[in-house]
């Protein structure tokens, strides 16, 4: 249970941004923000935090790391993609 969910009228969760943990292997880093009390995390996708190209192309990536943040009773509530956008073209 997250330690910020229990605050009276408390209704959304509580995530952790990857991006600044790209140094630390999600499983590693997923451990960690459980015992933070994170309700989930928002997936950086640089590191090995999320793999576009393999999501894309593997069925089953998906579903394992789902079930890898699961098992610390963490969810993705968003992935995080915003790094493309800051190519800059001459």
């Amino acid at each position: 249970m997250s330690i910020w969910s229990d605050r009276s009228g408390q209704t959304r969760p509580v995530t952790l941004f990857t991006g600044q943990w790209a140094d630390l292997p999600l499983a590693q880093l997923a451990k960690k923000a459980a015992t933070w009390g994170y309700d989930g995390l928002e997936l950086a996708c640089w590191g090995d935090h999320f793999d576009v190209g393999r999501a894309a192309s593997d069925e089953n990536y998906c579903v394992a790391l789902r079930e890898m943040l699961g098992s610390h009773g963490l969810e993705v509530f968003a992935v995080s993609n915003h790094l493309v956008g800051q190519a800059v073209c001459d």
